[in-house]
């Protein structure tokens, strides 16, 4: 339980972050291509590993396949909020959990118990209405297409990370899985932010290398912790992205609310106490 704790904890430091980037007018792309990088070197200060052996190991060409899954997704995030919005965007990326709690289930058949079914429908429900923005959208292509490869994509790089934990790793290779994946995405990126400074002639601004180092530090934490939360806690995979996904919610909900000074609709606060109520009863134990 204390990885999942970390890994919600350093993923919604991350919702802060972007945040922030807003507000410091950080360029997202130059910030996420070194924030990879510093992913991937993060998880080889913390604890070193041959990276001959990992490049060698059977499970490389996963990585690298995560990776620029990454960075694609990012991508496709950057575009469906520019074309359908934050509301459309932030639903969609939430909602992908449906994905991997459905591949416990059927792939790993992992057994749920009555109130734990009940949790997960009422923790669809609880994203939706935080998720909830009346904003007003152009009907267009876009807003049907990227929301949907948005949640395929989303749903498949956390399916990909559960089978990965599962049957391709070990514990002690969580570290150079993890940093692996981060240095593939950095590759892949690094094409993209190269072939946009060529044509803009502008090179990353200091301020967005930093925010990018901060990023990357964060990010590696939250997915290693996942990926242990995943392996060694009592639950069931379904339950524990529901629980991480819940978490994230409610979390940077909060701190949007006292630190943003955001505003809820009072469908975003009835979100807000089934999220618990969701909780509790995917704790299964009531």
């Amino acid at each position: 339980m204390t990885a999942l704790l970390l890994s919600i904890l350093f993923s919604t430091i991350l919702v802060i972050f972007f945040k922030l980037f807003v507000r410091f007018n950080i360029h997202n792309l130059q910030a996420i291509v070194i924030n990879y990088i510093t992913a991937a070197i993060t998880g080889m200060i913390v604890m070193p590993f041959s990276i001959q052996k990992a490049f060698e190991s059977h499970w490389c060409i996963h990585t690298l396949i995560l990776g620029i899954v990454f960075i694609s997704i990012f991508l496709v995030m950057a575009l469906t909020t520019q074309k359908a919005g934050m509301a459309v965007t932030s639903v969609a990326g939430k909602m992908s959990m449906v994905i991997p709690v459905m591949v416990g289930v059927i792939y790993f058949k992992e057994k749920l118990n009555f109130w734990q079914w009940i949790g997960l429908v009422i923790a669809i429900l609880a994203v939706l209405a935080i998720s909830y923005r009346k904003d007003k959208i152009k009907p267009s292509i876009w807003v049907i297409l990227l929301p949907l490869v948005l949640f395929l994509g989303s749903g498949l790089i956390d399916s990909y990370l559960n089978i990965a934990q599962k049957l391709l790793i070990q514990e002690e290779e969580f570290v150079s899985f993890t940093s692996l994946i981060f240095l593939f995405a950095f590759i892949s990126g690094f094409f993209v932010l190269f072939s946009q400074v060529i044509r803009t002639k502008k090179l990353p601004s200091l301020r967005s290398i930093l925010a990018g180092v901060l990023l990357g530090i964060f990010n590696w934490g939250s997915l290693y912790f996942l990926l242990r939360a995943l392996r060694f806690a009592e639950f069931p995979s379904a339950i524990i992205f529901a629980f991480n996904n819940i978490g994230i919610v409610i979390t940077s909900s909060i701190i949007g609310i006292l630190l943003f000074g955001e505003n809820y609709r009072w469908v975003n606060y009835i979100g807000l106490v089934l999220s618990v109520l969701a909780i509790i009863l995917l704790n299964g134990r009531i």
